[in-house]
């Protein structure tokens, strides 16, 4: 079953080093491209969390975020001001407005427009306790993503059978157009070769041999059997439980070049104008393809 690349999954869940929300978004991209933002204590198992991402995942922009209790808070539990520094400066102060004959007061604004007297002092952090419970909280978070990118895919599959459909139909109507005036085609071109050569004189096996090259070049029967075939093997793609959107997008570019070999080569307004059909079928199936993993 195809999955489509954009999905979401998110997870808060209870652990013994906290509580651990994970999110994950992911989107359509030609490539893997992961955005994790998580605690900085956190940053030794960047490239695991981003292979497992990769693993899971395979392909699309991927946003993470990761977020343990509340890391995003200063803890001010461990935070002091530097009292005796303080102390200094007033004492200081106190110097200069004798010194100057300056009467006004001195008050804490004072003190504290002159340094930073705060200090931040964060206990060190054993990150390796956190990994495990943060990687499972992850693997759910990545589980709910891929869910929804097979809850997607499968939506985007009946459409494509839906369009492939259409496109079957309008081969068909072109094939029965082909066969029914083939013969005419072929006396017309015949014509064409006799006026051309009028002032030839030239035997009837030679006009038909002429008439018959030129026909084949104006058959369309391999380019019709190419397309049947590539819509055989986009079907059954997208049954596959595999990432096969770059396969995909191969075969409507080839299913696109056969439409197009037919229209060029066809002479008859009828198949030209379902030729024109097939290709807006093709541009709709190519569109949510870019989609498909």
């Amino acid at each position: 079953m195809i999955k489509s690349m954009t999905g979401y999954g998110k997870v808060t869940k209870m652990m013994e080093i906290g509580e651990v929300t994970i999110e994950v978004k992911s989107l359509n991209n030609r490539f893997i491209d992961i955005y994790l933002k998580m605690p900085e204590f956190l940053s030794d198992y960047e490239d695991e969390f981003k292979k497992l991402i990769s693993e899971k995942l395979n392909r699309g922009s991927i946003k993470v975020v990761i977020n343990i209790g509340n890391d995003d808070k200063v803890n001010f539990d461990y935070l002091h001001l530097n009292i005796p520094l303080m102390r200094r400066y007033y004492d200081e102060l106190r110097k200069a407005t004798v010194e100057l004959g300056i009467r006004e007061r001195i008050n804490l604004s004072h003190i504290l427009s002159i340094s930073d007297y705060s200090e931040l002092t964060i206990p060190e952090v054993d990150a390796q306790k956190y990994f495990e419970p943060v990687k499972e909280v992850l693997i759910e978070a990545l589980d709910k993503v891929d869910s929804m990118r097979a809850e997607e895919g499968k939506a985007i599959q009946e459409f494509f059978y839906s369009y492939l459909g259409n496109i079957e139909k309008d081969l068909g109507r072109i094939e029965d157009l082909y066969k029914k005036n083939k013969e005419e085609i072929f006396k017309k071109l015949k014509e064409k070769v006799r006026l051309l050569l009028e002032d030839v004189e030239i035997d009837e096996n030679r006009l038909i041999m002429e008439a018959s090259i030129l026909s084949r070049k104006l058959d369309i029967t391999e380019e019709c059997d190419r397309l049947h075939s590539h819509i055989s093997q986009f079907k059954k793609f997208i049954e596959l439980d595999q990432p096969v959107g770059k396969k995909l997008q191969f075969l409507i570019q080839e299913m696109n070049r056969e439409a197009n070999t037919i229209g060029s080569k066809s002479e008859n307004a009828q198949i030209s104008h379902i030729v024109v059909n097939i290709k807006d079928e093709l541009e709709k199936i190519r569109e949510q393809a870019q989609n498909i993993l």
